[in-house]
């Protein structure tokens, strides 16, 4: 994009984009779009993205006895995540935490 530093312009923009809770996909389309190179991209922890994931999760999964409303509330979770840029392992993996 030609901005002095797109390698700054790139972990500002994932920064950001983590504090309001989406995840590498979501991150590394947007700076894709932005004509932001790869090689200019942040190093994504996948633990540290599970654990943002798994809060987000958290916050929408309520639990219940009843085995349909569970699988309900789990698909709404994995579909929110997988929205907001989470990769299919961390949803898994999120999932399988609820559970």
């Amino acid at each position: 994009l030609g901005y002095l530093n797109d390698s700054e312009y790139a972990n500002r923009f994932a920064e950001n984009a983590m504090l309001s809770g989406k995840g590498s996909l979501y991150i590394r389309q947007k700076l894709a779009l932005s004509g932001i190179g790869s090689e200019d991209y942040p190093e994504f922890n996948s633990e540290d993205e599970f654990e943002r994931a798994l809060e987000i999760a958290k916050g929408i999964y309520k639990g219940s006895d009843d085995r349909a409303e569970k699988e309900k509330q789990l698909a709404r979770v994995g579909r929110r995540l997988a929205a907001q840029g989470y990769t299919s392992q961390v949803v898994y993996k999120v999932l399988a935490k609820l559970r």
